[in-house]
């Protein structure tokens, strides 16, 4: 075996379990991440749904008025 050739293995042996290991940790961390991000989105998320449903309740009020003032008032006989 020549000298190119066992440094080259060498340098596999020793760089390739190292090369994994820290695939592995970057991966885990990205999977982190990811995590970590959604769980930042899912407040807001929550927020925007309770904006929508105070509003809705708004409208459904505003509607209701408006529809009370367009209604014949009954009034009692004098």
């Amino acid at each position: 075996m020549n000298i190119v050739q066992e440094v080259r293995q060498a340098l596999q042996d020793t760089l390739a379990p190292e090369i994994r290991e820290l695939k592995a940790r970057l991966d885990a961390l990205e999977s982190r991440r990811e995590r970590h991000t959604a769980a930042q989105r899912r407040p807001s998320e929550v927020l925007n749904t309770s904006r929508d449903a105070m509003e809705i309740t708004h409208l459904r009020e505003s509607i209701a008025r408006l529809e009370a003032e367009r209604e014949p008032k009954l009034t009692a006989p004098a």
